[in-house]
């Protein structure tokens, strides 16, 4: 790796650590947190249970018992999203990750960067190119100074440049001259 970029070390580097995570790193899916507790489970599998008993039967009195059923388990679905979100909100000090990553998985629009079209007309749409074109384009704004040229500033004390600051006497008539 002695006689290569930086880049292509790095690239050399991650392609051996993803082969070993793909060799030796099991996949497990991880589950989201469910925002419904164990009483809206169950009214969910009992309004269940009362449609297949209605789709059954055809009964216009077991579908007003599942009427019922629909309308607790939405009351209880409602009620349990409500104290997840709040129990969010309340924690926010200790774990605001969490509830920023929930309030974004609620937006209806991703925010996206790219394609871009460089000074050339060309449009870019790898991702480090897009970095070295963004990069490009803001470091252009800010202004390059001549530093070798710069003034000297105007030499206010003309003292004694000693190493030792000698007394300082100060009366209240040069502090205020109306004081007696």
């Amino acid at each position: 790796m002695k006689e290569k970029t930086a880049t292509e070390c790095w690239i050399i580097w991650k392609d051996e650590i993803e082969g070993i995570i793909e060799t030796f790193v099991p996949i497990k899916n991880q589950g989201k947190r469910s925002r419904k507790s164990k009483e809206a489970l169950r009214k969910i599998a009992y309004k269940q249970i009362m449609w297949r008993i209605y789709r059954n039967t055809g009964n216009i009195e077991d579908y007003n018992n599942y009427k019922k059923a629909l309308n607790l388990a939405t009351a209880e679905m409602r009620k349990s999203k409500r104290s997840f979100e709040q129990k969010f909100a309340n924690d926010i000090k200790n774990d605001s990750k969490s509830f920023y990553a929930y309030v974004r998985s609620k937006q209806k629009v991703r925010d996206k960067v790219g394609p871009l079209k460089n000074s050339a007309g060309n449009v870019i749409s790898d991702g480090f190119q897009m970095a070295e074109d963004l990069n490009e384009y803001f470091s252009s704004v800010f202004t390059k100074e001549d530093i070798s040229s710069l003034p000297l500033p105007a030499r206010k004390f003309e003292g004694d440049e000693s190493p030792n600051l000698g007394q300082l006497f100060v009366t209240p008539e040069m502090i205020s001259p109306k004081i007696k």
